[in-house]
């Protein structure tokens, strides 16, 4: 899969993720503006909403950066109580910083409802701040399916931690409550 970085600063990850063989590009309005914008199976907005002083224009970048995505938009944001106020004067729906920067900072309910109400799809919450906003309808699928049924290798774990042997409690008996009271539930079924 490909990767394309909107927003991309002065390019650490896309070098980083180059370096790592994935085909990565990342165009920035400042710092990469000569870049061209591609579009690409997996397309970061990595805490760019953030420092966009104007609602109007994050809502057409966060639609931009969609637009470039063939299967799965990430989204990152500065969440409130991840924030950094000292010396930051209040403006607008944010905060002026001490290096002069307008900063942003969303209530994870905010964040949320602006990429569902700007995109028209559901985002997905996979860290405090992080959202997936997926277009293949497949991968989201499979994020689904692997997030409900979540497998865990205890004696991997155990092993690595240096256990000679799992931790097992004991398993009590289940009983199948519904065969207990099959009188009651038949009774109920009646009336």
């Amino acid at each position: 899969r490909d990767f394309f970085d909107y927003g991309c600063g002065k390019g650490t990850d896309v070098k980083g993720l180059n370096n790592l063989g994935y085909d990565a590009l990342g165009w920035d309005p400042y710092h990469n503006s000569d870049q061209e914008k591609r579009a690409s199976s997996i397309t970061n907005l990595g805490y760019v909403l953030n420092v966009i002083e104007k609602p109007q224009e994050r809502i057409e970048v966060l639609k931009e950066a969609y637009s470039y995505t063939n299967e799965l938009l990430i989204v990152s944001v500065v969440v409130t109580g991840q924030e950094w106020c000292e010396g930051a004067t209040p403006y607008g729906d944010g905060y002026i910083t001490k290096r002069n920067t307008f900063q942003k900072f969303y209530q994870t309910q905010e964040i949320s409802t602006l990429i569902h109400q700007s995109l028209g799809v559901e985002p997905h919450p996979v860290e405090l701040g992080i959202f997936y906003v997926f277009k293949s309808e497949e991968l989201e699928e499979e994020f689904l399916e692997n997030r409900a049924r979540r497998s865990v290798d205890w004696n991997a774990i155990y092993e690595r931690l240096g256990f000679e042997k799992p931790f097992r409690a004991p398993r009590t008996p289940r009983t199948n409550k519904f065969h207990e009271n099959a009188d009651l539930v038949e009774e109920f079924r009646l009336n």
